[in-house]
């Protein structure tokens, strides 16, 4: 389920999944000022604090890209990380999120961190 998903200040997006399978954050903004705009997806659980959640699928877009279409590849990629997590763990989750983006003309760059 989509706990929420929220807008925040500068263009950014924020999202808490929690499934039959895993909990997740989906965060859409810039890294810093000069950075170009990226979605990254944290594994973590539900008692888990920002400082503890990990990274798992950062997916660049073009600096060229309106904001408004990144927000809704943020959505799109939240509703994907929901339904994938009442079917699979996460690690399936994010390659099937991970494939997807780097099927989309709009995605620079789709990078896969840590899974085992």
């Amino acid at each position: 389920m989509i706990v929420s998903n929220r807008k925040h200040s500068f263009g950014s997006k924020m999202a808490i999944i929690e499934t039959a399978n895993f909990s997740c954050m989906v965060s859409t903004a810039k890294d810093n000022l000069f950075a170009k705009p990226s979605t990254i997806i944290f594994e973590g659980n539900k008692h888990s604090d920002l400082f503890s959640l990990s990274p798992r699928i950062k997916i660049l877009y073009s600096s060229a890209l309106p904001v408004d279409s990144r927000l809704d590849l943020h959505d799109l990629y939240c509703r994907l990380m929901n339904v994938c997590g009442e079917e699979m763990p996460i690690r399936d989750a994010i390659f099937r999120v991970g494939i997807d983006a780097d099927l989309d003309n709009r995605v620079r760059k789709t990078t896969i961190q840590g899974m085992r």
